[in-house]
C-alpha cells in the first residue's frame, strides 16, 4: 500500500477532525508491540483516521511514532504532548468515510 503524501491544508483538515475523537489506543511505557501494531491494524481497517496516545518519555515519542507509521503503513498527522493522530486512507474509495480538501496547485504563468 503506498502512502499518500499530504498537503500542510490536507493535515490541518485531519487534525481538525481528530479534535473530537476519543484516544483509539493507548501505548505503555514498553513501546509498541505485536499487539498494538494488530491492534491498529483493526482500527485502520473500520476507520481512517485513529488518535493514539503515547505514555513514553518525551525524547522516545517520535521514534515510536515513526514505528507506527513504518509498521502500520499510516502518516503522523498531528502530535501534542503525548497524543499523536494518524491517517490512513481506506484502499477502498467505496469504504471511504473521510474526503479529503483538493491540493491546491499554482498554475504556471
Amino acid at each position: 500500500m503506498t502512502v499518500p503524501v499530504l498537503t500542510g491544508a490536507q493535515k490541518s483538515h485531519l487534525r481538525s477532525l481528530g479534535q473530537t475523537m476519543d484516544c483509539g489506543i493507548a501505548i505503555g511505557k514498553e513501546g509498541v508491540s505485536r499487539t498494538v501494531i494488530i491492534e491498529l491494524k483493526k482500527l485502520f481497517g473500520h476507520q481512517e483516521l485513529v488518535k493514539v496516545k503515547v505514555h513514553a518519555e518525551r525524547d522516545e515519542r517520535p521514534k515510536l511514532c515513526a514505528q507506527i507509521e513504518a509498521e502500520t503503513g499510516s502518516i503522523e498527522v498531528g502530535a501534542v504532548g503525548k497524543t499523536a493522530l494518524f491517517y490512513r486512507q481506506h484502499p477502498d474509495p467505496a469504504v471511504r468515510t473521510i474526503t479529503l480538501p483538493e491540493s491546491k496547485t499554482k498554475s504556471a504563468v
